[in-house]
């Protein structure tokens, strides 16, 4: 699923509960733990982030659910605005608040 940048607050999240299949099949969720997890309720969804990515560059996304794991790391679902999907844990992203000016002109001028 691609994310409309000018809606992107209106994207369907995992939010109050933990994810399931269907949640996975039907594009809302990027993951689900079978046993084991538990609600992380710190953040409103959906949020702007930043990854960090396997090649060191950072990547805005758009975070769609968050979930303490197994071992009570909290683990984040994650959407990229080219229709990619990432699974990481909450320490990689860097959290963009809506108010800072540098996120606002340059990522929404981007095609």
């Amino acid at each position: 699923m691609t994310i409309n940048k000018s809606n992107w607050r209106n994207t369907p999240v995992v939010s109050g509960r933990v994810a399931i299949e269907r949640d996975v099949k039907d594009g809302i969720a990027t993951f689900y733990i079978q046993d084991g997890s538990r609600v992380y309720s710190e953040l409103s969804l959906p949020c702007i982030a930043k990854l960090r990515l396997e090649d060191d560059t950072m990547a805005d996304v758009l975070l769609v659910q968050t979930e303490y794991g197994p071992n009570a790391e909290v683990i984040c679902g994650c959407k990229d605005f080219e229709g990619g999907e990432h699974v990481c844990t909450l320490p990689e992203l860097e959290i963009i608040k809506e108010n800072k000016q540098r996120l606002s002109w340059r990522f929404w001028s981007k095609k």
